[in-house]
């Protein structure tokens, strides 16, 4: 993704606790092109409520098993947010939100071909944890890019993106009437622009 800039370009200290002085100006795109691809990971988890009805006819889905769904990735969140950033905040952002933003496009993937319920639970608890292993590259881009007295801006930013983002949601329905009610087939469509996302 255009987030990807490379760091030893531009001239922050990234292995140094110490916050940056002298930001570059295109700092600013380098924290909502994240947040973007971050945000549209949220987005996938969310958009359940919108498909689960075509699930459940297509697979004969219970309200039980429905409602594990609905619950894979944020069981996923619950269990390695505190692991992974412990774990994974010693690697570099670039690495990590590449990683597991081609690891979110294979589990959507996996999504969609999945031929039962076992196979689209499993994919949407490890979706959830493509999720919640980015999540350090945030506080790590914050740290090596915003200035400490921009932190409340850069937060604020993050937000304005999050709120016009989720407003996305209300076209899912629309994308979903296009794809002639097929939920696989609109996982596809969701990797693909996951895909162009990353690039």
């Amino acid at each position: 993704m255009r987030s990807q800039i490379n760091m030893q370009d531009t001239g922050i200290d990234h292995t140094t606790d110490v916050a940056p002085t002298n930001s570059p100006n295109y700092r600013w795109v380098v924290i909502v092109m994240w947040m973007i691809s971050h945000m549209w990971g949220f987005i996938m988890i969310d958009s359940i409520g919108i498909f689960l009805p075509s699930i459940r006819n297509e697979l004969g889905l219970s309200p039980i098993q429905a409602g594990w769904l609905g619950s894979a990735p944020h069981v996923a969140n619950t269990v390695l947010a505190i692991p992974s950033g412990v774990f994974l905040s010693k690697f570099s952002p670039k690495p990590l939100t590449t990683v597991t933003m081609v690891l979110g496009i294979f589990t959507m993937m996996l999504m969609g071909w999945a031929p039962g319920f076992a196979i689209l639970l499993v994919g949407r608890f490890l979706y959830g944890m493509t999720i919640v292993t980015r999540e350090p590259a945030r506080a790590l881009l914050i740290k090596q890019w915003i200035k400490p007295k921009e932190v409340v801006i850069a937060n604020s930013i993050i937000e304005i993106v999050w709120g016009l983002g989720a407003g996305l949601v209300i076209l899912f329905p629309v994308i979903l009437k296009l794809m002639d009610n097929s939920w696989r087939h609109t996982f596809y469509v969701f990797a693909g622009i996951s895909l162009l996302i990353t690039i």
